[in-house]
């Protein structure tokens, strides 16, 4: 099993505090004035771009004009693995690819989390069809094995822009995860140690490159090899 957040498991957690009241009193006027200052709404719509080698996440807004603006990063404190997609439970892989938020676990083990839906369908063609593994989240904590672990502070504001879209009947928040930042990586990602996943980070550039200049969540398929495909060439 990746990192288990322990989200169908909660119940033994003890409950000191609401963790999400006090997130909203620390961080909500002043994430309010940010947004406001940036053209967005509050709650609008959230899409988080993950950089595995670089473990750096960036945290990015939908404003009025429809289009998505960088809002802020942040350090990811620990992410087990190496570049290269998750296979099976155990293998302690943080996955890659196209995600969206499934799950906003306000009793997270890790002080706050949110889940993703893996394995999506372009990992369910290359995933162990027995044992594929799962509960893969963004948490608090600073500890992973499969999941992108942020400092307790990270997940609270973050958890609170992705809580306000959803009291707001916003889409789930996008999740992009890549294994570095493309063009800019001391990674050389066509080394021989790479090679099976050429095709696949080639797909998932596409992407990210769309969303880079466009400003807006590419419309992406799968092959019949799980690889990511590039479908919209509009606005």
């Amino acid at each position: 099993m990746s990192q288990s957040d322990s989200s169908n498991r909660t119940s033994s957690v003890p409950q000191i505090e609401n963790r999400v009241a006090a997130a909203y009193s620390k961080f909500e006027e002043n994430l309010r004035n940010k947004v406001q200052a940036l053209e967005c709404d509050w709650g609008a719509e959230v899409t988080i771009v993950v950089y595995k080698h670089e473990k750096r996440m960036e945290i990015f807004l939908q404003q009025r004009s429809g289009k998505f603006c960088l809002f802020d990063t942040i350090d990811i404190c620990a992410a087990s693995g190496s570049p290269g997609r998750k296979i099976r439970q155990g293998d302690k892989q943080v996955p890659e690819g196209f995600y969206h938020v499934g799950v906003l676990n306000p009793k997270s083990t890790y002080h706050l989390s949110l889940g993703l839906n893996f394995p999506n369908n372009a990992d369910q063609v290359i995933v162990d069809p027995h044992e594929p593994g799962g509960e893969i989240y963004i948490h608090g904590g600073c500890t992973s094995s499969g999941c992108c672990a942020i400092t307790d502070e990270a997940i609270e504001w973050l958890y609170v822009l992705c809580d306000a879209a959803k009291k707001a009947s916003k889409p789930p928040a996008n999740v992009m995860i890549l294994p570095c930042r493309f063009g800019e990586t001391t990674l050389s990602w066509q080394d021989m140690e790479f090679e099976n996943w050429s095709t696949f980070w080639a797909g998932i550039q596409e992407g990210w490159l769309w969303f880079m200049n466009q400003k807006t969540w590419p419309k992406m398929e799968v092959d019949s090899k799980g690889n990511y495909l590039l479908i919209s060439e509009v606005n």
